[in-house]
């Protein structure tokens, strides 16, 4: 349940606004806080927790190579073990509760994985280059959506662009045009005639 709690709260630190998984978390921390009081808790295995949700916070927000999601996972599964009383043997006089072992390590498995699924998506983000194909060519023809006034829209190659009257005449909407240059996302464009 603590596990929970920290993971809807660290989901709506990193994804703000939609409450649902921070009400969840907070609610899954308060029912973990009265089970802890049922339990002997370790509080140092507590505060590796607390450190391995502060690491796992770091990754998400410096555009690192994972180490410090890696070392927040380590962190959390001794944090986990030693938790619930670590690896002594409970007293004999006391309640003997525990923390069922196969709930930690799938805990902890699921957060490994969701690690790994990050640092793989960074490093395929990091290693991917934007291409643009180039559809404009200059002397290309074009057909007018509104009116140049000098700036307005064309219609080329499937797709919108802002354009310019190259010689600054008003050119009306529907009307054929030329590429003559292009300057970034903005096409410079002049009037079509039939004797060119």
């Amino acid at each position: 349940m603590l596990a929970i709690g920290v993971i809807g709260i660290l989901i709506e630190l990193i994804n703000p606004g939609g409450f649902i998984a921070g009400i969840t978390g907070v609610a899954a921390l308060a029912l973990a806080l009265v089970a802890l009081g049922n339990l002997p808790v370790n509080w140092t295995g507590l505060v590796l927790i607390g450190l391995s949700v502060a690491l796992f916070y770091i990754e998400v927000q410096v555009s690192g190579i994972g180490i410090a999601g890696v070392i927040g996972g380590v962190v959390f599964v001794i944090g986990a073990v030693l938790l619930f009383g670590g690896f002594s043997q409970p007293d004999l006089d006391g309640p003997s509760f525990m923390a069922n072992t196969w709930i930690l390590v799938g805990i902890s498995a699921v957060i490994g994985i969701i690690i790994l699924l990050l640092i793989k998506a960074s490093v395929e983000a990091r290693r991917d280059v934007y291409k643009t194909v180039e559809k404009v060519s200059v002397g290309q023809l074009a057909k007018t959506i509104t009116g140049l006034n000098p700036t307005g829209t064309i219609y080329m190659s499937g797709e919108e662009w802002s354009a310019v009257s190259d010689t600054g005449v008003k050119i009306l909407p529907n009307s054929q045009v030329i590429i003559t240059n292009k300057d970034k996302l903005i096409l410079k464009v002049k009037p079509f005639e039939l004797n060119e």
